[in-house]
């Protein structure tokens, strides 16, 4: 389609495509019953930061481009961020998710390349790999804490 936001070929109102250059030139988000966001390698959430981050090492394309798609996601509404990396992230409301994609663009923006704060620590990727293994069952979640309902 055309513009920013798809829908898939079926037509399936529950799920919309969001071009979100940046990372790449044909990176997508995809938005599930205006519930979750499926980021990628977009955006991810950090513990360490204890906020929304883009990694600018991982940028292929172009990082101002990703910063401005970050910003554009404030016009939807969702709930949960779940990277392809990095821990998922649940905001207690869209207003707050949408304070966590402005703080991730003035984090973002306020270092010079190769300053920004690490989003993860030495183990943290690791351990996000790993987390959900069969041998490392995932703790047990309410139906409220989880994204998918």
């Amino acid at each position: 389609g055309k513009g920013p936001v798809s829908s898939l070929p079926d037509g399936d109102p529950d799920v919309k495509l969001i071009h979100t250059p940046g990372h790449t030139k044909g990176h997508l988000c995809v938005l599930y019953k205006d519930r979750l966001l499926m980021t990628g390698d977009h955006l991810c959430y950090s513990h360490r930061v204890k906020s929304l981050m883009c990694i600018r090492a991982v940028c292929w394309d172009n990082w101002r481009t990703q910063l401005e798609s970050v910003k554009m996601l404030k016009q939807f509404s969702f709930l949960w961020v779940l990277p392809s990396h990095g821990q998922r992230y649940k905001a207690p409301s869209v207003s707050a998710m949408r304070g966590q994609l402005d703080q991730c663009v003035r984090l973002c923006s306020a270092y010079p390349p190769g300053k920004e704060p690490t989003p993860f620590g030495p183990n943290d990727v690791t351990k996000s790999f790993y987390r959900h293994r069969p041998y490392d069952p995932p703790s047990a979640e309410s139906d409220e804490d989880s994204p998918v309902q």
